[in-house]
């Protein structure tokens, strides 16, 4: 049975801390996760996906990043602009699979590039919010150097296998 107080009501309570204690938790949490988003080498922004009136997904709008943003895309003052007042050319192929995440709120990981910037990047993204929320988190790192690397090796390669291909064109008989 539940404690009656003296105006009749009942209920039950617990012991939460003072205000003051819960304001600085709060503040300590914070100050936490800011450390944390500052310094962290990788890059992350969240981002409200647009959708046209067909709920096809046509722009978004940076409401956050990190220091690390600047350096992995070369995009400067992004927050409360859109990727096409940056980037009028970016690839769809990004809209569609940042809105896939808003509404499926099922996390992604690709690897891809974004032409229009002249990098590729590996990406982790995930809805933040509840299921009305168009809000995407996107966790990334710029690996364009990695890409022209495997390239340039693959490249490599095929010269190699040309030559030696090239090289078994008959055999001679030396007397």
């Amino acid at each position: 049975m539940s404690p009656t107080s003296s105006d009749g009501s009942r209920g039950t309570s617990a012991d939460l801390g003072s205000a003051g204690d819960i304001s600085t938790a709060l503040r300590t949490s914070e100050l936490r996760y800011r450390e944390l988003f500052d310094s962290m080498s990788e890059g992350l922004c969240v981002i409200e996906v647009m959708f046209d009136d067909a709920d096809r997904p046509f722009d978004y709008r940076f409401l956050e990043t990190n220091p690390a943003f600047a350096s992995q895309t070369g995009m400067r003052d992004a927050v409360g602009r859109t990727i096409l007042e940056i980037a009028p050319d970016l690839e769809p192929h990004w809209f569609e699979f940042y809105g896939r995440i808003a509404r499926s709120g099922e996390p992604s990981q690709t690897v891809g590039e974004a032409r229009t910037l002249g990098r590729w990047f590996r990406i982790s993204a995930y809805r933040v919010g509840g299921s009305e929320s168009r809000r995407v988190a996107v966790l990334f790192n710029d690996c364009t150097d990695e890409r022209r690397t495997e390239s340039a090796l693959l490249a490599s390669e095929e010269r190699m296998r040309l030559a030696v291909d090239g090289a078994y064109m008959g055999t001679w008989d030396w007397d």
